[in-house]
């Protein structure tokens, strides 16, 4: 909004009030559309899971080696928007239920196309230590992931809103 000239003031709080918002709520599109303007929304879009909810479940998250509680707060999270990406239909099809960090490899076999998607997807965060942080083949960093993400969203927000 502010390089077209139009400023809107949001407070901190409103912000991570938007941050807050799950899949299913009517702002999510709105808000996964502003947050991706490299997608054509004149075409069929589907709003995705970064981590697949269908792979959220106790039992699956359990097989996986995650322990209950930390479990019962990742399906609590899933949902959330620093878990939802904006895709167009086919891709989000082709991609189905799989974990982003695999059909990232299959979809995008060169190195640097990968790392553009996940630049343009705010999907890549540079480690404190080194390195990236960056979806994975399974539910392991998920937290990590979605709390680096939360904090990407909500830097990027701001900048949209010219503060």
């Amino acid at each position: 909004m502010a390089r077209r000239g139009q400023l809107l003031v949001f407070s901190d709080e409103e912000i991570e009030e938007l941050l807050e918002i799950s899949y299913g709520e009517k702002r999510v599109l709105p808000l996964l559309t502003l947050l991706s303007p490299f997608i054509d929304t004149r075409h069929h879009v589907h709003v995705d899971y970064i981590y697949p909810w269908s792979q959220f479940t106790k039992a699956k998250l359990r097989k996986a080696g995650i322990a209950d509680e930390e479990a019962e707060e990742m399906i609590e999270w899933v949902n959330g928007i620093a878990n939802l990406q904006l895709l167009d239909g086919l891709t989000n099809q082709e991609k189905s239920a799989t974990f982003t960090g695999s059909w990232l490899k299959d979809a995008y076999p060169e190195r640097a196309a990968r790392q553009a998607y996940m630049d343009r997807h705010d999907l890549r965060f540079p480690k404190e230590h080194g390195g990236w942080l960056s979806p994975g083949n399974g539910p392991d960093g998920f937290m990590t992931f979605y709390e680096a993400r939360h904090e990407c969203l909500k830097t990027r927000i701001k900048g949209i809103v010219g503060q």
